[in-house]
């Protein structure tokens, strides 16, 4: 039998915001698959503040009964702990509120690290679009195929091979890379004009603001998840899912003269002003423990990556904060 390495078998997938007051930050789905080993390491806490982080939209009525009806139940066994769910989307306030679900607004993309992805110059761009997403169906490949020059790159499940190779048929591929290491991302979403958006619902989808970093304007299709949260009109587009729009508003972009600097520092401004409402939230957790805070040693002592999370960062924060002995 292979071996196969997972993160998760060797810290919980989670990350130590703070020991004092004890604040972690995980995804929603991840605290209930792994609930018993946050149980064994919360258990002897008096008080600990978890934050969610959603994967996938969560406007869905029934999605959030079943949120309401879980976390009833985690409450009764997590009384030390106080949940709260940062959302992506500033409208899903309203539903979370229906289920007296405690939120607030703070997209996930804020915590991409802008070091990592940077414009790179290139002489002559190679590729009319990209595509960063995984071959599946609900991330809608179809909608690109009236471009004639796109760089796709992604991998499959297993399960999903026959799809994802019918799919590689249909389309006019020039370059599909499955697998891109996150150092090599800057200069493969540099040899493209523009990125591409094309799945109706998800979550916030890291690529979308990947793009914007990488100096790259933004072609997407009307979706709920909260990707729109960190668009910038100049430089982003939302269009309907059809095939010859979705053309229309690439080549549009193309024949624009846009600078990627300002499309980089479009989506910063935004991704700051997230940051900064997630650190007013901890201090008000400071405040409300009676421990003194300050902000910008404790940004630069606590960030890192995506907070390491379904990530690997190669950072002394990464692993003494995902370890679970406060």
């Amino acid at each position: 039998m292979k071996f196969k390495f997972n993160m998760n078998n060797l810290f919980l997938p989670a990350y130590v915001i703070s020991r004092k007051p004890n604040i972690v930050i995980c995804f929603w789905g991840d605290f209930l698959k792994y609930q018993d080993r946050f149980f064994n390491a919360m258990k002897n806490k008096k008080k600990v503040y978890v934050l969610f982080q959603l994967g996938w939209a969560p406007a869905a009525e029934e999605s959030l009964k079943q949120i309401e009806d879980n976390l009833n139940i985690l409450k009764n066994k997590f009384h030390m702990v106080e949940f709260v769910f940062m959302i992506n989307d500033r409208n899903d306030a309203f539903y979370f509120d229906k289920y007296d679900l405690k939120t607030f607004f703070c997209h996930q993309n804020a915590f991409i690290d802008e070091a990592r992805i940077t414009p790179i110059k290139q002489k002559k761009k190679e590729f009319e679009a990209v595509y960063l997403a995984r071959v599946t169906p609900f991330k809608r490949h179809r909608l690109s195929r009236k471009l004639l020059k796109v760089l796709y790159i992604g991998d499959y499940k297993k399960t999903e091979s026959s799809y994802a190779k019918e799919v590689m048929q249909l389309l006019n591929v020039k370059l599909w890379l499955r697998k891109v290491r996150y150092y090599q991302l800057s200069r493969y979403l540099s040899k493209a004009m523009v990125g591409l958006c094309l799945s109706r619902i998800e979550g916030a989808m890291f690529a979308s603001t990947e793009y914007q970093l990488a100096g790259l304007p933004v072609v997407s299709t009307r979706s709920e998840g909260g990707r729109e949260a960190l668009f910038n009109n100049k430089y982003c587009t939302v269009v309907e899912e059809d095939e010859n729009k979705i053309e229309a508003e690439v080549m549009r972009f193309i024949i624009r003269d846009y600078d990627p600097g300002e499309v980089r520092k479009s989506v910063l401004k935004k991704m700051i002003r997230h940051r900064e409402i997630f650190i007013d939230y901890i201090n008000d957790i400071y405040i409300k423990e009676g421990i003194p805070f300050n902000r910008k040693r404790s940004w630069r002592a606590m960030f890192v990556h995506k907070w390491g999370l379904r990530s690997f960062v190669v950072s002394p924060k990464f692993f003494i904060n995902r370890i679970w002995s406060f």
